[in-house]
Parts: structure tokens; C-alpha cells; sequence
């Protein structure tokens, strides 16, 4: 029974799969069917995508508005690169709230190097599309 304790090191969770460590060996197995995962994942995984898809066409604008030197072009990319940073923000909060949720009080909450990277994306980016409309309002006066 000790031997069993001690070679389970770790599992992690994830919005696409769940990793588990036993004797020194990591696998990882994907959720088998989406449909009987819960809505706040759902809802987490879907704030992850649209986060993504609204940072790469506002950080394209703004670096074509940066070149170009388009106002307007600066505002709305950056804009474009708050709200996906805001959408990861949603997307780390839902999680958080539902892995602790589903776990025991006082348990440790084991998140995946994901989690902590999608904070920081969500902080460069908020930082940095503030700093491109910024940008923009300077262009203008």
C-alpha cells in the first residue's frame, strides 16, 4: 500500500486532458466523451478559443496600424488584444472555481504549467493593448 502512496507522484488537470504520474511515468489521456463534461469547462474552453482568435487579428491590426500609422487601426487592435486578454482571464477564473469546487477542502489544487501561462498571457496582453491605444490617442493630438 505504501509502495502505491509513494508512486503516484502527481495528476494534473486540464481543459483538454488529464495527466497522471505513477513510478516515474507521465501519461495523459483525453476527456472520452465531450459531452458529459461539465458546463464550466464548456464555458472555460470556449473563452479560451475566442481569447485567441480576438489576439491574433488585433495584434496583426495594430502592428499593420503601427507601420501604416493609422490611428484608428491602433485603438481597434488594441481593443481587439484587451478583450482577449479579459477572455483568458474568464476562461483561468471559471477553471479555478471549478477545479476547486470539485475537490475536498484543504486538498491542493493541481493545476498544469497552462493555468499560471494563461495569467501571464492575460497580463502582457491587457498591459499591452492599453499601451497600443495609448499609442493611438498620442498619434492624435
Amino acid at each position: 500500500m505504501e509502495a502505491e502512496q509513494q508512486g503516484l507522484a502527481k495528476e494534473d488537470v486540464g481543459l483538454w486532458q488529464v495527466c497522471g504520474t505513477y513510478l516515474g511515468v507521465t501519461a495523459c489521456k483525453a476527456y472520452p466523451d465531450i459531452g458529459q463534461l461539465s458546463g464550466a469547462l464548456h464555458a472555460t474552453r470556449a473563452f479560451a478559443i475566442i481569447g485567441s482568435l480576438m489576439l491574433i487579428p488585433g495584434i496583426a491590426l495594430a502592428c499593420f496600424a503601427a507601420k501604416k500609422d493609422i490611428n484608428k487601426g491602433k485603438l481597434i487592435g488594441g481593443a481587439l488584444t484587451i478583450a482577449g486578454g479579459v477572455c483568458g482571464v474568464i476562461a483561468a477564473a471559471i477553471f479555478a472555481g471549478r477545479v476547486n469546487a470539485d475537490l475536498q477542502p484543504g486538498v491542493s489544487v493541481p493545476y498544469g504549467y497552462s493555468f499560471y501561462l494563461t495569467w501571464a498571457q492575460a497580463v502582457f496582453t491587457i498591459g499591452g493593448g492599453v499601451a497600443m491605444i495609448v499609442a493611438g490617442r498620442k498619434d492624435q493630438e
